[in-house]
């Protein structure tokens, strides 16, 4: 909706969520991209380059998505926290994101 408002204001679906445009498919031509009206040339490579963002978009019903905090897993997250570990360095990758168990 924010990063490609010109597409958002011309979908027929804008109260669907992510997962529900994914099941009426967001490859080319799919139900997904159905628009008010027929694009002009730049707003069709919008629609490329919003294609390509959510080619590697795998969804799945059975995994809950989920946000873990690592660095303090016993007070968990808080601003004091972060801000130590920024004072630290220690920002990995491993250490903020991380798969659901």
């Amino acid at each position: 909706m924010e990063g490609f408002r010109r597409l958002f204001d011309l979908s027929i679906h804008k109260d669907l969520s992510v997962g529900e445009m994914y099941a009426l498919g967001w490859g080319e031509d799919e139900e997904a991209w159905r628009l008010r009206r027929r694009l002009l040339a730049w707003e069709e490579e919008l629609v490329v380059e919003i294609r390509n963002l959510l080619t590697n978009v795998t969804l799945q019903d059975t995994v809950s998505d989920v946000w873990l905090w690592r660095p303090n897993i016993g007070d968990g997250y808080t601003v004091r926290g972060v801000y130590q570990m920024l004072m630290r360095q220690e920002m990995h990758n491993d250490d903020v994101v991380s798969d659901a168990p």
